[in-house]
């Protein structure tokens, strides 16, 4: 008495037979293919790492400027500074419109402070060295009613 197979078997014994002839290919023929894509995955991995390590700082940066408490700026100041990211306040420095973005003027009648940097409204960065945003800052000017302008 012969047994009738289904058409379940008859395909799990194709694919058996095909994952048979696919493991039996030259040991060169699928290993020169694998890595083109692996290196490809890992350059798009790399790039996508790359775009959540900027993201992450720039929220982190800007998280620093919004905590109030000082021993919580510190802590995140200190971490970022661990993975390259350095935070730049600019308070008491000349002003250079190269390396700050001034967001306003503050009136002064000391001649001493005209043009120098009076506060850090929003932290600038730089990462691995490479200034990715500048302080935004408030820069002293003359007072308007300044007798000696």
């Amino acid at each position: 008495m012969k047994l009738r197979r289904g058409r379940s078997s008859r395909r799990a014994e194709r694919a058996e037979r095909r994952l048979a002839s696919e493991q039996a290919e030259p040991d060169g023929a699928s290993e020169q293919a694998e890595p083109d894509g692996a290196i490809e995955q890992a350059e798009r991995s790399a790039e996508q790492v790359e775009r959540e390590r900027a993201l992450l700082a720039e929220l982190c940066v800007d998280m620093h400027d919004r905590v109030p408490a000082e021993g919580l700026r510190d802590k995140l100041r200190l971490g970022l500074g661990r993975v390259g990211i350095e935070i730049i306040a600019a308070g008491g420095q000349s002003f250079d419109p190269v390396q700050h973005e001034a967001l306003g003027t503050v009136p002064t009648d000391e001649h001493a402070l005209v043009e120098t940097v009076a506060s850090t409204q929003r932290s600038g960065y730089s990462d691995r060295g490479r200034l990715v945003r500048e302080p935004g800052v408030l820069v002293y000017q003359l007072s308007d009613d300044d007798p000696q302008r």
